[in-house]
């Protein structure tokens, strides 16, 4: 038969003379925190970037840019030939008619004009490579073969050859050796398959590479 007097056992955990603990809240679990207990560390994140999988670094951003500035011929040139190639042409025929029409202008006075006019060629076929990559399926997988084969060249220039420019061939010679020499050859082989992974599978890469096209203009949002 239950004591009238021990109704403080269903009450309380501890003897009449212990204190007494604090009311529950109506609504909450007998075990939940009290209302003003501090969240768990992981309950907010400290940032925005700390929730975000996919932020970047700011200063990680700056070094990247910085590379690409440096090393922007080879990497537009293999990434986009078209629109390089066009850029290119429009440059040296600029060069050209100011050596028959300014004769006073020397090589260093004519580079200014030539570079002008090769960044203002770019800026728009950079535009019409990405809609014409995008609408025309042929052209797309033709591009991205070029492009294979020109960052493998690349790397095997840049690897192996010592004997002119890094990177670019300056003669047939130097081209010509990439698919002939052993050594050129299986860099050249690195090259692509490093290449093709990166255009294939390093999708954060590519999404970074695709906002930073569109914050500086070279592709249509």
């Amino acid at each position: 038969m239950t004591n009238p007097n021990d109704y403080w056992r269903h009450q309380q955990s501890a003897a009449p003379h212990a204190p007494a603990h604090d009311p529950i809240t109506p609504g909450l679990p007998l075990h939940s925190p009290s209302p003003m207990a501090p969240a768990a560390d992981d309950a907010y994140p400290a940032s925005a970037a700390s929730s975000d999988p996919y932020a970047i670094n700011p200063w990680l951003m700056v070094a990247a840019a910085a590379i690409v500035f440096v090393y922007s011929g080879p990497i537009f040139g293999s990434l986009y030939p078209l629109s390089t190639g066009v850029a290119l042409i429009v440059g040296f025929m600029v060069n050209a008619v100011l050596r028959v029409g300014a004769p006073s202008l020397d090589a260093g006075g004519r580079l200014p004009f030539a570079m002008l006019a090769t960044a203002v060629t770019f800026w728009p076929m950079m535009r019409f490579d990405y809609q014409l990559a995008t609408s025309v399926p042929a052209y797309a997988r033709v591009r991205n073969v070029v492009r294979l084969v020109l960052i493998g060249a690349f790397f095997s220039l840049a690897m192996l050859d010592q004997t002119g420019g890094r990177f670019f061939p300056r003669s047939f010679g130097q081209f010509a050796r990439i698919f002939t020499d052993p050594s050129h050859l299986v860099v050249f082989a690195i090259g692509v398959v490093g290449a093709r992974w990166m255009l294939a599978k390093a999708n954060r890469v590519r999404a970074t590479w695709d906002d930073a096209m569109r914050l500086v203009r070279l592709r249509p949002n």
